[in-house]
């Protein structure tokens, strides 16, 4: 978090911080284009269709970060064809790239055929700045993971590339430019063929002559003229024929890439190189929220033997995260009702969130209670401006209440203590029915920054032993009770389970994501954990407690081996300057969260995931 004294009387409009959903709906035919999500309900429904990668439990008693979006889950109803979205303004600061993909080579078990389980380690990492109020920043990130390999791009070509992949080009067939003869008439020789090399882009000076095949990178582009960075392959042929040139000498100087039209005489290409490692730009890539960022990739499953395509996503940040939460409800406190505050932010002074508290009485009609009025037990916030879309609401009081306002009702969905939908009337504010109040999104209504100690090995389990007894069914007093749990998940699940007995604690956390009000409380939860991208090492301690009940398999050994090439986290941080050293992790922003005082559409239920850096 970034805090310096600056005048008050002087300080300047906060940044705007776009966000975007990560995909558009399907288009509903082919001929018709598809439509960007604005009801982050609607697409939390379509969530409900991941059974695994859900955040913050898997079904396997995990921890887990981020989300997972597959082709046949929730993809099925996305446009999955225009690929991945950046989710908000950002820069590009990491990534890699496959050549192909991975696989795991699994050999036939009796009946079950030979099967190689193909994957992608291949992601994107932009990153992002929020700023709230002035000079109180935090800096985050979003992971975009098992993005779709080279090999796949280039078996379809009308496929869009992602922009900020390592591009070298290769002179083509197309080039005629030839060195001048010599003194004597002599003419280049055919192999000296390619690309004029001029001293500036208005062409001037030739400086040398790139032949056909040569390799060549840019530093940056200007319409059809390109800056040379250097020469890949081949060298510089000179002007004219039997003259000196220097094997540098077209470093800094221009070619022009589509000249008279012929878009043929370069072919750009990612090169080796930059395939199959982590690549961290020299200076990061700007984004913008909703560019494309790469294509849901490969993703199959050692266990059940079947192809799939997925990719996993996710929000992080550094440790700064609390301060910065804090920071911001100071502001609040001291200055949300002076206006001239708001204004040198360049925001509105207006709430934007409705919130309704559990236990509040549902009317049936603005300021007509009627029979039987069903009561919520669940807490939600809902942006004021999403309400307003809906087809009935919201209805102004004409006689003012017993606090000498009109104020706006509004009808709502919620939840009951079954877990049935219910639905009625509440007033903004002052409601004689429980506790509604309009909140800045600021604030950062209801989240809880959670911090205990948790199971190296990113079981939910206070230890290893104790999951692989849960997973494998030993005869153990309360084996899937919250006393098993960890501090950190026992603190989890009294988070989003207040009355339950935690007697089947373990499943409860499991299965938590199928339960939309479940779900949307733990995308306010802020959960201090260690990431799932760094330190391979931790993952040794689960496999050895399972072979102490199974013996090592096939299936086990194929997890290890892609474990160990899907981390990344190590060589960023060792490239990527401030980005944390050490790997503790966290959650969600809540479903069409406003921050800085424009709507976010980020996921209903998609979880802002915050990665914290502790002392070793």
């Amino acid at each position: 978090m970034t805090t310096t004294s600056s005048n008050p009387e002087r300080t300047p409009p906060l940044k705007k911080l776009n966000f975007a959903f990560p995909f558009r709906k399907a288009a509903e035919d082919q001929n018709k284009p598809p439509k960007d999500f604005t009801d982050p309900q609607e697409f939390l429904g379509l969530l409900h269709k991941e059974f695994h990668g859900a955040y913050a439990v898997s079904r396997e008693w995990l921890w887990h970060g981020g989300i997972h979006v597959t082709a046949t889950g929730a993809g099925s109803s996305l446009d999955l064809s225009h690929g991945v979205r950046c989710m908000a303004d950002g820069a590009i600061v990491a990534w890699r790239l496959n050549k192909t993909y991975l696989a795991n080579d699994l050999p036939a078990d009796g009946e079950v055929p030979a099967f190689q389980a193909q994957y992608s380690s291949g992601f994107a990492l932009v990153r992002h700045i929020m700023e709230f109020p002035a000079s109180n920043s935090l800096t985050f990130y979003s992971l975009y993971m098992h993005l779709q390999d080279l090999a796949s791009y280039d078996a379809d070509q009308t496929q869009l590339r992602p922009s900020y992949w390592t591009k070298w080009f290769r002179v083509a067939s197309g080039a005629n430019d030839k060195p001048n003869p010599s003194a004597s008439g002599m003419s280049a020789p055919p192999e000296h063929t390619g690309l004029q090399v001029s001293a500036s882009k208005s062409g001037g000076r030739i400086i040398g002559i790139l032949p056909r095949g040569a390799e060549f990178s840019l530093t940056k582009r200007e319409g059809n003229w390109g800056q040379i960075e250097a020469i890949h392959a081949s060298a510089l042929v000179p002007p004219r024929v039997g003259s000196f040139i220097e094997a540098d000498a077209a470093v800094g100087g221009w070619i022009n890439l589509e000249r008279n039209g012929d878009t043929h005489v370069i072919t750009p290409f990612t090169p080796d190189a930059a395939l199959d490692r982590v690549v961290v730009p020299v200076a990061p890539i700007p984004v913008k929220a909703g560019d494309f960022i790469g294509h849901i990739g490969r993703f199959d499953s050692i266990t059940d033997r079947n192809a799939a395509r997925m990719v996993h996503l996710e929000f992080f940040s550094g440790s700064e995260i609390q301060m910065f939460i804090e920071e911001s409800r100071r502001w609040l406190v001291e200055n949300a009702a002076k206006l001239a505050k708001w204004k040198q932010l360049g925001l509105s002074a207006t709430p934007t969130i409705l919130r309704i508290d559990t236990g509040t009485k549902l009317y049936a009609s603005p300021n007509w209670e009627g029979r039987d009025a069903p009561t919520t037990d669940v807490i939600q916030s809902h942006s004021l401006a999403e309400l307003a879309k809906g087809p009935e609401g919201p209805v102004i009081e004409t006689n003012r209440g017993s606090d000498g306002k009109r104020m706006r009702w509004w009808k709502v969905p919620s939840a009951d203590a079954r877990r049935r939908e219910i639905s009625g009337w509440i007033r903004e504010g002052n409601f004689a029915g429980g506790r509604v109040s309009r909140e800045f999104a600021q604030k950062w209504v209801d989240f809880e920054v959670l911090d205990a100690l948790h199971d190296p090995a990113h079981t939910i389990f206070a230890s290893t032993e104790q999951w692989a007894d849960y997973a494998s069914g030993a005869d153990v007093p309360a084996v899937g009770g919250i006393n098993k749990l960890s501090p950190l998940m026992q603190v989890v699940f009294r988070q989003l389970f207040e009355t339950n007995d935690g007697n089947q604690a373990a499943n409860d956390l499991a299965v938590a994501s199928q339960d939309k009000w479940t779900a949307l409380r733990a995308s306010r939860l802020i959960v201090r954990h260690e990431s799932e991208w760094a330190n391979p090492e931790k993952w040794d301690q689960l496999i050895t407690a399972i072979e102490k009940t199974t013996g090592p398999t096939v299936t086990l050994n194929a997890e290890w081996e892609r474990i160990q090439k899907l981390v990344w986290w190590e060589e960023v941080g060792a490239q990527l300057r401030g980005f944390p050293s050490r790997t503790f992790s966290t959650s969600i922003l809540s479903p069409w969260l406003e921050i800085s005082g424009q709507v976010v559409p980020v996921l209903a239920n998609f979880y802002l995931r915050r990665i914290f850096s502790r002392s070793p």
